[in-house]
C-alpha cells in the first residue's frame, strides 16, 4: 500500500527513491496509528526541512471529531516538547487533548520528530480550518523562533483570522496607550478584542485605510 501510495503520489520513478529511503522509517508504533496515505503525507513534509527550515508542520482536521483538530510538527534531531508547545497553544486559543510523538529513524543515522498534537477550541466552538489555516500555519513558527510575541492577543489568530503582523499592530496599540496612562491592563485588553473579534478587524482596517491615506497624501504633496 505505501509504494501504490507513493506512486499515485510521485509517479513510478520517484516512488522507489522514495520507498527505498522510506520502507524502514516507520517504526510499529506509527504504523499502527496512521495508515500509508499519512504515510506519504507526512514523508512530503519531511522532505521539506533543511537547515534552513528547521520547522515544517501541518494543521488538518480530524476525521473522527468535528471539533478536534490536529497539529503536526516535524523536526529533525529533536523533539517538540509539550512543555514548549502548549504555551504557544494555549495564547492562540486552544487546549492540548493529545499527543502522539513519534520517531523516524533513517539509515545515515538521521532522525526526524513527528509530533502530532490533538487540540481543541478553548471556548468549546467548532472551528473552521479553512478559515485559519493560513494564517496559523504562518504565525506558529514566528512564535516558535521568538520572532513574534507570545501573548493572549494571539487568541486574534483564531477568533479574528489576523495574521501575526496585524496581531502585533493591535499589541502595538495596546502599549501605546499604557505609555499616555490607561489604566487598563495589557491582558484586559487582550480579553476585550478576543470577546469583540469585528471589532478587532475594524481596527486593523481603519490601521490600513489611515496609513494608505497618508501615503496617497504625501505623494500628491
Amino acid at each position: 500500500m505505501f509504494r501504490t501510495n507513493l506512486e499515485n503520489t510521485f509517479g513510478p520513478a520517484k516512488a522507489v527513491h522514495y520507498f527505498n529511503h522510506y520502507r524502514y522509517v516507520f517504526g510499529s508504533g506509527y504504523r499502527e496509528e496512521y495508515d500509508p496515505t499519512i504515510a506519504v503525507i507526512d514523508l512530503i513534509h519531511v522532505e521539506r526541512l533543511s537547515v534552513q527550515h528547521q520547522l515544517e508542520l501541518m494543521f488538518s482536521s480530524s476525521s473522527k471529531d468535528a471539533h478536534t483538530i490536529h497539529l503536526k510538527l516535524y523536526r529533525a534531531d529533536s523533539p517538540s516538547p509539550l512543555s514548549d508547545v502548549l504555551p504557544i497553544l494555549e495564547n492562540m486559543g486552544f487546549r492540548v487533548i493529545g499527543e502522539s510523538p513519534h520517531a523516524l529513524h533513517f539509515d545515515h543515522g538521521k532522525t526526524v520528530w513527528v509530533n502530532d498534537f490533538q487540540v481543541v477550541a478553548s471556548d468549546g466552538k467548532t472551528i473552521n480550518i479553512d478559515d485559519i489555516r493560513d494564517v496559523f500555519q504562518e504565525a506558529f513558527p514566528r512564535v516558535w523562533f521568538g520572532e513574534a510575541e507570545n501573548d493572549r492577543f494571539n487568541r486574534l489568530i483564531l477568533t479574528a483570522q489576523l495574521s501575526w503582523k496585524e496581531t502585533a499592530l493591535l499589541r502595538a496599540y495596546a502599549r501605546y496607550l499604557k505609555q499616555i496612562g490607561f489604566t487598563f491592563s495589557q491582558d484586559y485588553i487582550a480579553d476585550s478584542l478576543y470577546h469583540n473579534p469585528e471589532l478587532a478587524k475594524r481596527l486593523v482596517q481603519l490601521f490600513l485605510l489611515r496609513f494608505l491615506l497618508s501615503k496617497i497624501h504625501r505623494k500628491n504633496r
